[in-house]
């Protein structure tokens, strides 16, 4: 019954779009919303911007952009999260629903630290994309990146990554 059910859902898939993008009638919402902010990354943003995110293979190979190590940048303290980033030249970071730890202990990172950070974008239903402030005196000025991830946390109570 299961295997009717997704075999039903994906008879829209046209994979003739690939390498890039993904047709969306192939892929889960929070996919397309990834592939969506991948796609403002690889032209809007430059060759050299280096990001955090939980995807880093199909960030880099859709846009050619570099990430760091995420389960190191997980591993830092809320004081310790952003002094390993700029650490590590990161001046992006891409806060999607696509794994499990992303509205948990990466969400929290993000909300302990959005004072220091820029909301630059979001992409429907919950893909936000981050700037680091490198200009500490600007930072907690624009509470922007502050709601932001207020809303991206609202937006994943409750849900289940295990029936997606």
């Amino acid at each position: 019954w299961r295997t009717g059910v997704l075999a039903r859902s994906w008879v829209d898939c046209d994979r003739s779009a690939y390498p890039f993008p993904p047709s969306p009638a192939c892929l889960a919402p929070d996919q397309v919303s990834f592939f969506g902010a991948v796609e403002f990354i690889r032209d809007s943003l430059p060759e050299d911007a280096r990001f955090l995110a939980v995807k880093a293979e199909p960030l880099w190979y859709y846009s050619g952009r570099r990430s760091v190590f995420y389960p190191i940048a997980l591993g830092e303290s809320e004081a310790g999260f952003l002094p390993y980033l700029r650490s590590e030249g990161v001046d992006w970071i891409l806060l999607g629903s696509l794994q499990v730890s992303e509205p948990r202990r990466f969400a929290e990172l993000v909300q302990a630290n959005c004072a220091g950070l820029r909301l630059a974008g979001t992409v429907p239903p919950r893909t936000y994309l981050f700037e680091l402030r490198r200009d500490s005196a600007a930072a907690g000025e624009d509470l922007g990146a502050c709601q932001a991830v207020a809303d991206y946390m609202e937006a994943n109570v409750g849900r289940d990554f295990s029936t997606e």
